[in-house]
């Protein structure tokens, strides 16, 4: 981690989600250190393919649990 005063390692103890906002908490050399990383600070291509593969997903689930329905039935 660089800061003003110079290089640090970062310790991570905990990373958690506080809505939409990830959460890392650790150590910064021997000061307690909090880095936050919320939706906008996500490049807008991973943010477009990340949308883009769970719609993608549910699509394809919903698609084969209405095909096993039909198998079902016949």
């Amino acid at each position: 981690m660089t800061s003003p005063v110079g290089e640090f390692p970062y310790t991570f103890e905990r990373i958690r989600f506080e809505g939409f906002t990830v959460v890392a908490e650790g150590r910064m050399g021997t000061w307690p250190a909090r880095i936050e990383a919320g939706v906008a600070d996500i490049p807008v291509a991973i943010r477009i393919g990340t949308v883009t593969a769970v719609v993608g997903a549910l699509v394809a689930s919903g698609l084969n649990r209405r095909r096993g329905r039909q198998h079902a039935v016949s």
